[in-house]
Formats: C-alpha cells, structure tokens, sequence
C-alpha cells in the first residue's frame, strides 16, 4: 500500500467460552507505537490482560490460561516486504492476577517469530449465497517465554472454507480449522492437534466485530499424566474484536 501513518495504536479483544473447561476466557491486548521505514519495523509500548472464570489459586493452584497483567515496551521488523512474517521482542513486568505460590509479579520476556496471511477467490460476493467464493488464512507464531523458562512454543493455524454470504446482514464464513501445538519441553498440554468445522459471522461489515463457533476434536501426542485423556473434544464461542487507530 501507499505511506503508513507515523504512530500507530490498536486493541485486540477475544472473550472466548471453551466447553471442555465450561470456562470464560478474556485476553486483551493493547499497544501504542511508532512505525519506523514505512512500518517495516515498529516499537511499540504495550498492555496485555488474560484472566479466565476457572482457574483458582491457593495452596493447589488450577491454572487453564495465564491469568496475569503485563506492562513493557516492544519491538518487531519484517526482514522480507513481500513475505508477511516479522521477528519481535517484547520486554516487561508481568502480576500474577490469582495466587499461584510464588512471587505475583516477576519479569516478562518473549521473543519470537510470527506470521499470517489470506488468500481469497476473486469472485465477486454480494447480497447473495456465494457457494465459489473460498478463502483460507494461515497464522504462525514461534516463540520462547521467560515465564515459561524458556520454552519454546510453536502455534500453528489454518482456516479454509468458504464466504458463504455478504450482504446487509453482514458476512458468513464456514470453515474447516486445523490447529496445532509443539514446544521444546515436551508439556503435554503443548502438543497437540485439533481440527474441526466453524462458522463466523461478522454482523457489520464497517465494524471489525466477528463471533465464532466451533466444534473442535483433538490429540494430544506426548504422554499425559494418569487419569488425563489423550484426546477431547471442545466446543468454542468467541468473540473477537480487532481495531486499528
């Protein structure tokens, strides 16, 4: 495209419900920042917020998602202009927002690669079921996370499927997803693979609002702990909220 504006600022914002924890998930990201040679390098301060409905403190902590506050400054570069995958490095404070027997705040240091793009048909879909108009996007990121000592965890995702309708009622996508997990300390709850149908739908086209549903069958391929099984199934309802200013 043609020149990108100096500063930049956005917020991302994904309550998730996933059945097989019946569990409520808020991740929030917020970040301010200057674009450098075009927005081929960016640094940024940012806020991340993660807390969800069932994971409990005390004694015998249950943790399911990070549940913490964190704070620092970032910085990523797209090495290729044609390839969409930047390097990044984010540094900052993280505050253990339940108790998980030790101490709530400590330092945050992640730093990774990461990437995504779409594809999409070019026939035109307007006001109307658009069965030839197919789509598919694929994000990757790989990265290692000081609280997590280091461990090196990649997320790999695939969407592809169909913009089955746009119109005044908004846009509907069906989809089939593939997700997987890998990371270099063998947890098992890192290591996994997951596939299933989905549907979104985005309910104003001018609003960059969409709601997603679906139903995802997986297996994990490292050894669980006794009496966890090595496979589920999980129907999730997400919300995702992305703006740019």
């Amino acid at each position: 495209g043609g020149e990108v504006k100096p500063y930049f600022r956005d917020i991302y914002f994904a309550p998730s419900y996933e059945s097989r924890y019946d569990d409520v998930i808020f991740p929030l990201k917020m970040r301010y920042g200057k674009n450098i040679d075009n927005g081929r390098a960016q640094v940024y301060g940012f806020l991340n917020l993660n807390r969800d409905t069932q994971s409990q403190g005390g004694v015998r902590p249950e943790i399911i998602d990070e549940n913490a506050a964190t704070l620092g400054v970032g910085a990523n570069y797209q090495p290729w202009t044609s390839i969409p995958v930047r390097a990044y490095v984010e540094v900052g404070g993280s505050y253990d927002l339940i108790d998980r027997n030790r101490k709530r705040f400590r330092e945050s240091v992640v730093g990774g690669v990461t990437g995504y793009q779409e594809w999409y048909s070019q026939s035109n879909c307007d006001h109307s079921l658009c069965l030839d108009n197919y789509f598919t996007d694929l994000y990757g990121n790989v990265a290692t996370y000081s609280r997590e000592d280091y461990n090196v965890i990649g997320d790999l995702r695939l969407r592809t499927g169909l913009n089955l309708y746009k119109g005044e009622s908004g846009t509907v996508q069906a989809y089939v997803k593939l997700h997987g997990l890998a990371d270099s300390e063998d947890e098992y709850y890192n290591n996994l693979f997951e596939y299933g149908p989905g549907i979104s739908w985005q309910p104003f086209n001018y609003q960059p609002i969409k709601l997603r549903v679906e139903r995802l069958y997986g297996n994990y391929f490292k050894d669980v702990p006794v009496n966890t099984k090595d496979h589920y199934n999980n129907t999730r309802v997400e919300l995702v909220f992305y703006k740019d200013f």
